[in-house]
């Protein structure tokens, strides 16, 4: 089941390492600019293709900060670099110990993705995807942000 939500709520910062062992720290990211964050594992298909999404999305929004947070027990952490590589990502990758992110964010199910605005509010959510989510998402995106293609035009 996909679920699209708009909830106009603050989120908490949170501190979390990312896959070389760097603190990456919420507030500071969102000082730069919007932020999407998607939760992940390794087992989890859906996930994998929602993330490789943020590839696209980044070549058209890039003022936008892409993380996925993974999910994954420490047996499974292991594999995450491996699919980072294999599916070149070179968005954020940060690991939840003990699930203090899902657990601020209310994560009850994977992939879940939130668009936090600058300010810290939560702007959009979606649980679950599908191929034709990605236009949704990109839509919504434009409706939210202008992309770096328009900011050129305008320039122009």
């Amino acid at each position: 089941m996909i679920l699209f939500f708009l909830i106009l709520a603050k989120v908490s910062s949170f501190t979390l390492e990312d896959i070389d062992k760097n603190e990456v720290v919420l507030d500071s990211l969102l000082k730069k600019g919007p932020v999407i964050i998607d939760f992940w594992a390794t087992w989890c298909k859906p996930c994998i293709k929602s993330l490789d999404t943020f590839k696209k999305l980044g070549e058209e929004f890039d003022s936008v900060t892409f993380i996925g947070i993974n999910e994954d027990g420490p047996r499974s952490r292991k594999k995450a670099p491996l699919i980072v590589k294999s599916h070149k990502w070179d968005f954020l990758i940060l690991y939840d110990n003990n699930r203090k992110a899902m657990k601020l964010f209310q994560v009850q199910a994977i992939p879940h993705l939130f668009v936090i605005g600058k300010g810290g509010e939560i702007l959009y959510q979606r649980i679950g995807f599908k191929k034709k989510h990605e236009k949704v998402l990109f839509e919504k995106l434009k409706s939210l942000f202008e992309t770096s293609k328009e900011l050129k035009s305008e320039s122009e």
